[in-house]
């Protein structure tokens, strides 16, 4: 596989879950099949999963999975996105959650390819802004950030 891009279950309770893991039998059961990813990913392939937050007992009420998950990683961390959707739950106790992490990784570090040319914004402010006679703005747009607002895709119907 060239690519995988993927949003395990959180170990939340949500119905679609069969039964909640203890932290440490979750972040095993993720390194299982992330090292199963790995075997089935070429030289030059990429491996993006999406994670969200859960409860460590007596250490924190929303610390991102991939914190957890880090040190036993088996792939090589580019990059972690921060996906920022603008509408959740509504919390009365703490700030109320809008994003969650992307973790963008490759199998080689030395064999990857990344097309920054394909995905700039063309979105810019000043777009033929000059510095001593000098385009300061690439004319295709500028870098894209590591922070996406998109919003998130729900059925309306509560859930």
């Amino acid at each position: 596989m060239h690519l995988t891009v993927t949003s395990p279950p959180y170990n939340i309770g949500k119905e679609y879950e069969k039964e909640r893991l203890s932290l440490n039998a979750y972040i095993d059961w993720c390194v299982s099949w992330m090292a199963q990813v790995k075997r089935l990913t070429t030289s030059a392939g990429a491996f993006w999963v999406n994670l969200g937050y859960t409860e460590v007992p007596e250490r924190g009420k929303a610390v991102p999975l991939s914190y957890l998950l880090f040190d036993r990683l088996p792939f090589y961390l580019v990059q972690e996105v921060v996906w920022h959707y603008g509408a959740g739950v509504a919390c009365k106790k703490q700030l109320s959650p809008r994003n969650e992490k992307f973790l963008w990784c490759v199998r080689d570090p030395d064999d990857r390819t990344f097309n920054l040319d394909a995905i700039r914004d063309p979105n810019v402010k000043y777009p033929n802004q000059r510095r001593n006679g000098v385009m300061r703005c690439n004319p295709n747009g500028k870098n894209p950030t590591d922070v996406w607002s998109i919003p998130k895709v729900t059925s309306g119907a509560g859930r």
